[in-house]
């Protein structure tokens, strides 16, 4: 380690950001496990997450079962009824969870309008976005703050490796 650079893609990799046009990233052992970082690292015993209806089965579970064993309770909203998402919000909420494209309806949520609420609220908006894929849509410049990839599906090549990617827009402290 004489000289500095990168040594370890997981951590030193200067594009991992780049897939999202963000600051950071962090490359994980799975999508699901992109999932539950991002959650707990924003979301503690006694906290509430606001998450869409139409989210994969692996979150819906995550967030239905344990994670409430754990003091961390969900609100699933019809994120299309932006009203609901708002009136969802609670004081300890923590982020609002979606996905680009709704899993299994593939619904296309008004990610602005939804950053907005958030942002209101001094959460984060934070959006799956595994199915849109970066190259189709940038979700940081619609207003999304962290994006989520299970780089299992397209990034990776339709299962024929797991991974999953955390990219933060650096927008949200």
């Amino acid at each position: 380690m004489r000289k500095p650079g990168n040594i370890y893609t997981r951590i030193t990799n200067p594009t991992t950001a780049a897939l999202e046009g963000g600051v950071e990233a962090l490359a994980t052992a799975s999508g699901m496990t992109a999932v539950t970082y991002t959650i707990l690292a924003l979301a503690h015993a006694g906290d509430h997450v606001v998450a869409a209806s139409t989210i994969y089965g692996g979150t819906f579970n995550l967030l239905k079962e344990p994670l409430p064993r754990y003091g961390i309770t969900t609100t699933f909203v019809d994120v299309d009824n932006l009203e609901e998402v708002e009136a969802a919000i609670k004081d300890n909420t923590k982020l609002v969870l979606i996905e680009t494209l709704g899993n299994s309806l593939i619904n296309i949520p008004d990610l602005e309008k939804l950053a907005e609420i958030a942002h209101k609220h001094q959460i984060p908006l934070v959006s799956d976005n595994t199915f849109a894929i970066p190259y189709l849509i940038n979700v940081f410049s619609h207003g999304v703050d962290i994006a989520i990839h299970s780089a299992t599906k397209f990034i990776g090549g339709h299962g024929t490796t797991i991974g999953g990617i955390i990219v933060d827009s650096g927008r949200f402290d």
